[in-house]
């Protein structure tokens, strides 16, 4: 039950799919939610990827320790900067800006833009951030 009125008209698309039969098999739960309070304000989506207990690659928990390890002040203000430059690009991923900022030190989206050309789209990866100096 909802117990905040308009909650679910912030909800402005949801998509499921069954992705098991593919490499990294698992259930793919796309959101697209806008603050109906602020009209004008930026969509966000969240992508979540439910995976089997024993999934034998990385999962994103693993994530968590190596990427605070690479932040700091400058790199928070780049990856925020950055995304806010990307918003509603579908094919800019969260997990790759943040690779970016913090694997390939760039601190703007033309430099961004360059790093992504070079490697392109990772989608699910078992890349842990490097250390920063």
């Amino acid at each position: 039950m909802v117990s905040r009125p308009g909650v679910l008209s912030s909800v402005r698309k949801v998509r499921f799919s069954s992705d098991l039969d593919r490499r990294d098999a698992g259930l793919f739960l796309h959101h697209r939610y806008r603050d109906v309070a602020a009209n004008d304000g930026p969509e966000w989506k969240i992508d979540m990827w439910p995976l089997a207990e024993d999934y034998a690659s990385q999962r994103s928990s693993g994530l968590v320790k190596p990427m605070r390890r690479g932040l700091d002040s400058e790199t928070r203000a780049a990856i925020l900067s950055v995304k806010e430059t990307y918003l509603g690009r579908e094919d800019v991923h969260g997990i790759d800006v943040y690779r970016a900022v913090l694997d390939g030190g760039v601190s703007t989206a033309g430099e961004c833009d360059t790093w992504f050309v070079a490697r392109g789209p990772t989608g699910l990866t078992d890349q842990q951030p490097r250390a920063r100096p």
